[in-house]
């Protein structure tokens, strides 16, 4: 279970960084604008926010799939054997 957690989290830092670098060569290039938008869960209510209403329903949607992720990896770690 240790290598799986190490793997995972490298690859998140490995994706962020990747996001960060691309983003900022589009940006510089003039050829994309930088959005942006997340969530905030205070217990089960969601708080959609964005520059813009597609990037927050955006951020919902990638929220709703870590969710699911998170249901599915703590589901795997309890079953038994």
């Amino acid at each position: 279970m240790l290598k799986t957690g190490l793997a995972l989290t490298l690859l998140g830092i490995l994706l962020t960084f990747v996001a960060v670098l691309w983003t900022a060569v589009k940006y510089a290039s003039g050829k994309g604008k930088a959005e942006w938008g997340g969530v905030l869960l205070i217990g089960p209510i969601p708080i959609a926010f964005g520059s813009s209403p597609k990037m927050a329903i955006v951020a919902m949607a990638l929220a709703l799939a870590l969710m699911v992720l998170a249901l599915l990896l703590t589901w795997y770690s309890w079953r038994p054997g």
